[in-house]
């Protein structure tokens, strides 16, 4: 029986970036510019909703040249009363 079940694909894109009002040390003000794309599904029966992505993060900051990025993995859980 296929009542009440669903497969949905997912591919998603973010950029986004933070201006923080405040200078680091002295120097310029701190700016973070952050970036995640990423592909999954979400697999649901009943009321609950379970699924997965997966994706490639990266941030910069001009916080003492702060910098991170990587692959990231993504679990979604959901139940609904």
């Amino acid at each position: 029986r296929a009542v009440g079940r669903s497969l949905t694909f997912r591919v998603n894109g973010l950029r986004e970036r933070d201006d923080f009002p405040v200078a680091v040390f002295g120097g310029p003000k701190r700016r973070d510019d952050i970036s995640f794309y990423s592909t999954g599904f979400t697999y649901g029966i009943w009321k609950l909703t379970v699924g997965t992505d997966i994706g490639w993060y990266e941030r910069t900051s001009t916080y003492f040249g702060d910098e991170s990025s990587g692959i990231r993995w993504l679990l979604h859980l959901s139940f609904t009363l």
